[in-house]
């Protein structure tokens, strides 16, 4: 990933975070295919932990963001790796 992808991944987080509507979290989602990677979940799940500390509700709109059909548990299992 390049700095632009870097950037737009960044953007992308700061927007979930701060979106409380599911439906529209998963909208943006599925409107950023060029984002969907397993690199993209796990910067989700780095960013949940790290606004866990920070900014409860965010950390869980972050938590609650299942990248494209993906269950936490599997993405845990990349996480891992």
């Amino acid at each position: 990933m390049g700095d632009s992808d870097n950037s737009a991944l960044d953007k992308l987080v700061a927007i979930l975070a701060r979106e409380s509507s599911p439906l529209r979290r998963r909208q943006i989602l599925m409107g950023a295919p060029e984002l969907w990677s397993s690199r993209t979940v796990i910067r989700f799940a780095d960013e949940t932990v790290r606004r866990m500390y920070v900014d409860i509700p965010q950390a869980e709109r972050m938590a609650r963001c299942e990248p494209w059909g993906t269950s936490w548990s599997a993405s845990a299992g990349i996480r891992r790796r």
